[in-house]
């Protein structure tokens, strides 16, 4: 689908992936005449799954509209993108295709809300697909408010343009997205077979559900969600933060839910079977450039504001990011380029060592396989989309924003204990070669609501109050979660909530890396994206701009 105005009409006649109806015989089918079988309902219910990982969100587009605007990211050229200098335009192509995906994907979800009820199946099958449907549908709403803030909910299949409706505001497209994921927990099932691995279940639907709640600013409900989750004991955190992410341990223990990915088309369910390329380009965007034997082009880097947000000894500092060279020209210790500390740059300048011209740059490791797929540059590495850590964090947050700081400490600490060894305060010998340390920003004298000495490293909630849990929280989430698509919405929520938030954008941004650019984060415009400025004019005047554009 392109644009819901533009191409209407195709859209009515092709349903929402030409793919799936072409195993038939396309030349003899209409929506009218395709869903009639329990094939077809299922063909349907993988078309609304396929929006998540098609090329315009999470196989590509989302991951810059989402990373290069934060103050965790910036591409490789520095400061020369749109989207990283906060100069976005109602033309940027990366805005109107996650538009295109967004809505492809509420199409197809309304075409399984409408077409399957009267198809004569298996009676249970058919309640889970609905719920499926409700869960996609509902999801794409939050991420429509989350990037756009300001969109039309559309909730059946259109008969015509005229029948579109205008914007609606922030917060209906977020009611409308909790009105849909209610409705999808009581159809889904508790599991699915290891050959429906990738589909959602009630209590991955249910954790997305106190995810907006907690965006709604609902801390009460969101948290009522959040321990139906943990009381559950589906999810636990890994031992090892690396194994999270790895290719080879995929729909593990602590993801709640996975986007499916696969490099020749026959893989886990969330991915089009008739496709020959269904894999991720993340390792191609985020991969350093020309490492050994990566092909990777580094199409975003990641800043030396997040390097220095890692407190001495946190394990996930090294399972994050690459180390470049110090700025003194000495190759540091656990680089990805060379382990001989010391060497001058001048003596392997020239060597196939340092063959990237961005060798001063922070480059991406995590879910970075380096996994080539013979189809093509892809990786047919899942996306862990939601996970048990963030989940914690989230109901950390919401007891936080109740008074509850030792509740909220408890999970804080949770997703802590993981990265740090409450036991050895002063374990700090990964990050102490050559004065390297000196760099980190966090130590306990500058973090000081972190124990210290034998109580070790858990966060002290005897003496704390609103303002310091919430700067724990901001850091930990900062940390935890990094490049896995949320800092940015982050912030703008942050700021949605309290302009006094330490993690509110307008504060945040005051201090963004580019020294030579002094970025502002404007709330009035920033605080969300422009929308297709094809979609306001061909509307009629239906939908309308967002202020600033």
């Amino acid at each position: 689908m392109k644009h819901i105005y533009k191409i209407i009409a195709l859209i009515l006649l092709f349903s929402c992936s030409k793919d799936f109806l072409d195993r038939d015989n396309p030349s003899q089918i209409t929506t009218d005449t395709y869903y009639t079988t329990e094939q077809h309902a299922d063909a349907a219910i993988l078309a609304a799954y396929n929006a998540l990982q098609s090329q315009f969100l999470y196989k590509s587009t989302f991951i810059y509209l989402s990373e290069l605007p934060s103050d965790d990211a910036v591409n490789k050229e520095g400061a020369s993108s749109q989207l990283n200098m906060l100069t976005w335009t109602s033309d940027d192509s990366q805005l109107i295709e996650v538009w295109t995906a967004l809505y492809n994907g509420i199409y197809c979800s309304n075409l399984v809300l409408e077409k399957v009820p009267s198809i004569t199946m298996n009676e249970e099958k058919k309640k889970n697909i609905i719920g499926e449907a409700y869960f996609l549908r509902g999801l794409y709403f939050w991420h429509l408010a989350n990037v756009y803030g300001n969109a039309p909910i559309i909730t059946s299949v259109p008969k015509d343009v005229k029948s579109l409706p205008g914007n609606s505001s922030y917060e209906e497209l977020l009611e409308q997205s909790a009105k849909d994921l209610k409705s999808s927990i009581e159809l889904l099932p508790d599991a699915w077979d290891d050959s429906n691995k990738g589909r959602i279940t009630k209590m991955g639907a249910t954790a997305f559900l106190g995810k907006t709640y907690l965006y709604q600013q609902k801390w009460s409900e969101a948290i009522v969600e959040f321990l139906q989750v943990v009381n559950s004991g589906k999810f636990k955190l890994l031992s090892n933060y690396r194994s999270v992410f790895s290719r080879t341990n995929e729909y593990n223990d602590e993801t709640i839910f996975e986007i499916s990915f696969v490099d020749n088309g026959n893989g886990s369910f969330g991915t089009d079977f008739s496709s020959a390329n269904e894999g991720s380009l993340r390792d191609l965007i985020m991969g350093p450039q020309n490492v050994g034997n990566q092909r990777n082009y580094g199409g975003i880097l990641a800043t030396y504001d997040l390097f220095g947000e890692f407190e001495q000894g946190d394990s996930r500092l090294k399972e994050s990011l690459y180390y470049p060279f110090d700025w003194g020209g000495k190759i540091k210790y656990d680089t990805m380029w060379y382990s001989d500390e010391g060497k001058m740059l001048s003596e392997l300048y020239y060597t196939s060592y340092i063959p990237s011209p961005y060798r001063d740059k922070f480059h991406i490791k995590k879910a970075v396989s380096g996994y080539y797929s013979p189809y093509g540059d892809v990786s047919d590495n899942n996306w862990r989309m939601f996970r048990y850590a963030d989940l914690l964090l989230m109901l950390s947050e919401a007891y936080c924003e109740i008074g509850d700081f030792q509740e909220s400490a408890k999970y804080l600490n949770k997703v802590r204990q993981r990265a740090i060894d409450f036991s050895k305060p002063n374990n700090f010998s990964l990050y102490t070669i050559g004065g390297f340390v000196d760099t980190l920003k966090y130590d306990l004298m500058l973090f000081p609501y972190y124990a210290s000495g034998s109580s070790g490293r858990e966060f002290n909630f005897i003496n704390v109050n609103l303002k310091t849990l919430r700067e724990a929280i901001v850091h930990e989430r900062r940390v935890e979660l990094a490049f896995e698509y949320h800092r940015f919405f982050d912030l703008k929520r942050w700021q949605r909530l309290d302009e006094n938030h330490p993690g509110a954008a307008v504060s945040v941004f005051k201090n963004k890396f580019y020294k030579e650019d002094k970025l502002d984060f404007n709330k009035s415009i920033h605080i969300n994206f422009p929308l297709p400025a094809s979609e306001v004019e061909l509307s009629g005047g239906k939908i309308k701009q967002n202020p600033g554009y």
